[in-house]
C-alpha cells in the first residue's frame, strides 16, 4: 500500500538513519558486522537482479567483494576493525539500497522487504533502546545487553555466537527471498513471529541461566 508523499519521506529518513545505527551497533563482536552485512547485501543483489535493477545489483557487488576482503582479517581474532565510519557505510548503503530497490512503483517488489532484509540488526537495536528506557536510562547510553552480549553471557564462545547470529539473520533473508512478492501483511506477521520468538528464546535462556542483566 502506497504511503502519502508527507508519510513516506519522514519514513524513509527514519529507517535509513535506524538502519545505520543498526549495523554500526551490531560491530560488537569480530566479524558481525561484515557478516550480516555480507547476507543483506547478498539478498538485494538477487533481488536486484530478478528486478533488471543493474545498477543496484552492481553496487551490491562491489560492496560484497569489499567486505569479503575486509572478512579475511576482521574474523576472531582479528587484526583490522571496522570502526563506526565502516560500519555507518554499510547500514546507509543497504538501507538506501533496499528502499531505492523495493519502492518503486513499477516494481512488484514487497515494500516490506528492507525490515526484513536488515531484520536482525534492527530486532537488536529495538529491543536494547527498549530495554534502556524501561529501566529509565537513556535508549542511547551504551550498555552490554546486545543479543551478542547476552550468548557470551549465556555461555557460547566469540566464534558460536556469530554463527548463531548469521544463521537468525540468514533466515530473515530466506523469508524476503522466498516470500518477496506476498503480500505486506504476510511478510509483517512473519517477521513479528521471528522476533517474539527470538525474543521468547533468550527470555527463557536468560531465566534460568540467571546470568545479570547489566555489567
Amino acid at each position: 500500500m502506497a504511503l502519502p508523499l508527507w508519510a513516506s519521506i519522514p519514513l524513509t529518513i527514519l529507517f535509513i538513519v535506524g538502519a545505520t545505527n543498526a549495523i554500526n551497533l551490531a560491530d560488537g563482536l569480530d566479524g558481525l558486522a561484515a557478516g550480516v552485512s555480507v547476507l543483506s547485501f547478498g539478498c538485494i543483489a538477487y533481488l536486484a537482479y530478478i528486478s533488471e535493477e543493474v545498477p543496484i545489483f552492481i553496487s551490491c557487488l562491489a560492496i560484497i567483494g569489499a567486505i569479503f576482503g575486509f572478512l579475511r582479517f576482521n574474523t576472531y581474532p582479528a587484526t583490522i576493525f571496522m570502526g563506526d565510519t565502516g560500519s555507518q557505510f554499510l547500514g546507509f548503503s543497504a538501507g538506501w539500497l533496499s528502499v531505492a530497490l523495493t519502492q518503486k512503483g513499477t516494481n512488484p517488489l514487497n515494500h516490506m522487504l528492507p525490515i526484513i532484509i536488515l531484520g536482525f540488526p534492527i530486532l537488536d537495536t529495538l529491543t536494547v533502546m527498549s530495554e534502556r528506557i524501561l529501566s529509565g536510562r537513556s535508549p542511547f547510553k551504551a550498555d552490554m545487553n546486545h543479543f551478542h552480549h547476552k550468548l557470551l553471557k549465556i555461555g557460547f564462545s566469540h566464534k558460536e555466537a556469530v554463527v548463531i547470529i548469521y544463521f537468525l539473520q540468514g533466515l530473515l533473508i530466506a523469508f524476503a527471498l522466498i516470500f518477496w512478492y506476498y503480500p505486506e501483511g504476510f511478510l509483517f506477521c512473519g517477521y513479528l513471529l521471528f522476533s517474539l520468538t527470538v525474543l521468547y528464546l533468550f527470555y527463557i535462556t536468560e531465566k534460568n541461566i540467571g546470568y545479570p542483566g547489566n555489567q
